[in-house]
């Protein structure tokens, strides 16, 4: 089983503040509750599933540079192929290329 530096570093955590506290008991009570807090947010963070990345919205296909800060872009977005300019001033539909057939 393979122990990280983080649970290690949690483990000799109250130990280190036992050697530098005179008030040992309260400050092991403190330890503990900090643990347990660590180990309740670490357990919670491993059952946190997230959720899988589906087919991409917005493909660029193809790019082509006209100038210094211009260019066009052939784009797929939900399976329309769409032309678009690009430069300082943003991005503009140059025009619509139709929708790919399924087959």
């Amino acid at each position: 089983m393979r122990v990280s530096i983080l649970h290690r570093a949690a483990a000799l955590a109250p130990v280190a503040l036992l050697a530098s506290c005179g008030e040992a008991p309260a400050t092991a009570m403190r330890a503990a509750a900090v643990l347990g807090i660590l180990a309740l947010a670490a357990a919670l963070a491993r059952r946190r599933r997230f959720p899988q990345a589906g087919p991409a919205v917005l493909e660029v296909q193809s790019r082509t540079w006209l100038g210094r800060d211009a260019g066009i872009a052939l784009i797929r977005a939900r399976g329309e192929s769409l032309l678009v300019g690009f430069g300082r001033d943003g991005v503009r539909l140059v025009t619509r290329l139709g929708r790919e057939r399924a087959k």
